[in-house]
């Protein structure tokens, strides 16, 4: 079989939204039953990885690596332009407990949150910046279930919460402010569902204190 998959426009958008939130192993019995046999193949790798890591045989990072790399496959076969060296692959490297530098509006809005630690809403704003902002949010999302289910203890997620914090500025950091602005814009816009309802509310609060500050 192919390396690719020619999902419909629908399957793949649907597989996206699955992978960013943390919810890989939905996202290949999504593409399986939608003709992608290698699915089950992934899917195996990553049941595996998750027995391994609940019975304390491997740790949080190697396992948190092994779904980055299952998501990325994903992702590269729904997409085969995109590059094999994306963020997720060197900002464990390259992160060495770095502060959170300062930058002009709209960017400063992000990294307000990220200096809260609202890691949830800065993504949110960027979504749309690509497959290293998907995978960063599906980082993010696996991350806190496994915190949620005493899977990892809060020193270990504050490691990879640090990491998340540094990939999301180092997405950020080349992106023009006005494709930075739009993005903003687009997020403000009134969404149906109450869980993004409250997340914008978060943002549009601290939006107001900058700029009363």
């Amino acid at each position: 079989m192919s390396a690719t998959f020619n999902a419909d426009p629908k399957i793949q958008e649907k597989t996206r939204h699955l992978i960013a939130n943390g919810n890989t192993s939905d996202a290949l019995l999504l593409l399986f039953e939608n003709g992608f046999d290698q699915a089950i193949n992934l899917k195996t790798r990553l049941d595996a990885a998750q027995e391994q890591f609940e019975a304390k045989r491997t740790d949080f990072g190697a396992w948190s690596m092994l779904q980055n790399q299952v998501n990325f496959e994903i992702l590269a076969m729904l997409n085969p332009e995109i590059v094999a060296d994306t963020q997720f692959e060197t900002v464990e490297k390259q992160w060495e407990g770095k502060p959170l530098f300062s930058g002009p509006v709209p960017k400063a809005v992000v990294l307000d949150l990220l200096d809260q630690n609202k890691i949830a809403e800065a993504l949110e704003l960027c979504e749309n910046l690509g497959t290293d902002q998907i995978m960063l949010k599906a980082r993010y999302h696996a991350g806190r279930k496994c915190v949620l289910l005493g899977l990892v203890s809060e020193e270990t997620w504050s490691r990879q919460e640090k990491q998340i914090q540094y990939g999301i500025q180092e997405l950020i950091k080349n992106v023009p402010d006005g494709e930075m602005s739009a993005l903003i814009e687009n997020k403000l816009k009134p969404p149906n569902d109450p869980t993004t309802k409250k997340t914008l509310k978060t943002i549009l609060d601290r939006i107001r204190d900058l700029l009363r500050d």
